[in-house]
């Protein structure tokens, strides 16, 4: 599991009463929980024992993210936006590097 708080700047390039054009930038913090973690391995001669001693996946637990945003509102109620989170490592091992980044595209609807 994940939980991120991003705060962002925003920036209205164009902004009339039913049409606006709006991109921002945030950097947030990110805490990850794992849970029900397997580790076994591919040969199946190796005891787990073994893989867990030598700790092949050093999860972090909290790591820090970019945010960037774009998006259009038009007429005073619906609008469109991108979301994209930069990469952001969950492991830091020197040998396995596991990393995770976002796209989120959605519809907004603004009650007023």
């Amino acid at each position: 599991m994940a939980v991120a708080f991003t705060p962002q700047i925003i920036y209205s390039f164009y902004n009339k009463d039913n049409f606006k054009i709006y991109a921002g930038l945030g950097v947030g913090a990110s805490f990850f929980n794992y849970s029900n973690a397997v580790f076994s391995s591919q040969d199946g001669k190796t005891p787990v024992a073994q893989i867990e001693q030598n700790d092949p996946y050093a999860f972090f637990s909290y790591n820090t993210i970019i945010m960037i945003k774009a998006g259009v509102q038009f007429s005073k109620n619906w609008g469109l936006f991108a979301n994209y989170l930069t990469p952001t490592a969950l492991t830091h091992d020197d040998y396995f590097d596991l990393n995770f980044s976002t796209l989120q595209i959605g519809v907004n609807y603004f009650f007023k």
